[in-house]
């Protein structure tokens, strides 16, 4: 990502992060519940990384099954997520903290529900395991890796996931992503960090894979249902709907384009509609 992209996209979770602290003011949002460990990224291993995944699984009360909507447990855990198209081919999430309440702003450039939730179990790997790291260009492989298998180890967990993978074939496997709802690309992947099949299957698998033009494009993509992020939207329908604010107030006092707060809200087009803010200028006092 270059650095334009990198300074308007941060500029987007600034603006996220006054809108939820404007909204904290009047409603009580979901508490981030998210559980801490003793993980040190220059040491820690990919067995470290398995007990973690499994640990926060537990944590939720996840069981060891499918999730097919991460966007869901992730809010329900105080977990901000923005999702809007970001016109740039080399990010498909991002996170941070910001006051204390981890943020992702995920691409709505592509929506398609396998790929939307590996992105989120990648970057909630970055939020458990790199939270004040400095990301250099001397780490930043080994950091994307340890989220990298976060994410395959979190959405595919051992105990089940490995029981279940009993054929080589991309047929079969399809049918396990509509289970999973993990790309296929990912789960062989995940078999191969398991070793649940052996170098010369997985590339059998990646041949076939190559050889249906599915490399970049599989099918199921987008045969299951994406669902928006809803925290903010409705956080806003609240504040309206109990008169607490008007659409006019939340706008004049987030000082933001009204356009700006509905993409980053996740809210209908328009939703602010023809909003007249007042022009507030500060008299020259030396005039």
């Amino acid at each position: 990502m270059n650095k334009p992209d990198r300074l308007r996209i941060a500029r987007r979770l600034e603006w996220a992060w006054d809108i939820i602290s404007y909204i904290e003011g009047f409603i009580e949002l979901p508490k981030v519940n998210l559980p801490v460990f003793d993980w040190d990224w220059e040491t820690g291993d990919e067995h470290a990384l398995e007990r973690i995944a499994g640990a926060v699984r537990d944590h939720w009360q996840l069981g060891r099954g499918p999730v097919f909507h991460l966007s869901k447990v992730l809010e329900a855990n105080g977990v901000i997520i923005i999702k809007e198209p970001v016109d740039c081919e080399d990010m498909d999430a991002v996170s941070r903290w910001q006051g204390g309440r981890p943020f992702i702003l995920c691409s709505a450039d592509r929506d398609e529900l396998p790929r939307f939730n590996f992105d989120l179990a990648h970057e909630l790997g970055h939020i458990l395991l790199h939270n004040g790291v400095d990301v250099t260009s001397e780490n930043i492989n080994k950091i994307e890796r340890q989220a990298n298998y976060f994410a395959g180890a979190f959405l595919l967990p051992r105990e089940v996931f490995s029981r279940e993978v009993v054929s080589t074939s991309v047929h079969y496997f399809l049918k396990l992503k509509e289970r999973w709802r993990v790309s296929v690309a990912a789960m062989i992947y995940r078999c191969k960090e398991l070793g649940i099949l052996s170098p010369t299957q997985v590339s059998y698998l990646y041949r076939q894979l190559s050889a249906k033009g599915m490399r970049k494009r599989e099918p199921l993509d987008t045969a299951f249902k994406t669902e928006a992020p809803s925290i903010l939207v409705a956080a806003l329908d609240m504040l309206i709907k109990h008169g607490v604010r008007t659409k006019a107030e939340i706008v004049d006092a987030l000082n933001l384009n009204a356009q700006d707060i509905e993409m980053l809200c996740g809210t209908e087009k328009g939703f602010f509609g023809e909003t007249v803010v007042q022009l507030r200028l500060k008299p020259n006092i030396y005039a």
